[in-house]
């Protein structure tokens, strides 16, 4: 199994948010994530099911 990974901080960068927007995420169960010790950890494929969740589709003209 081949599964990238990305941490708290990398997913914030990406997303364009702080890190307390992901924890809120988090805590509300919008996004799934891997917990290690303490850490959260994140895969590519829930991020993208995230982001297909919360994409808003435009008007044709």
């Amino acid at each position: 199994m081949n599964t990238k990974v990305m941490n708290l901080q990398s997913l914030a960068k990406m997303l364009c948010c702080s890190k307390s927007t992901i924890y809120r995420y988090v805590k509300e169960r919008k996004i799934s994530y891997i917990k290690r010790g303490r850490v959260l950890l994140f895969t590519e494929s829930d991020v993208e099911e995230f982001l297909n969740r919360h994409k808003v589709i435009g008007k044709e003209d």
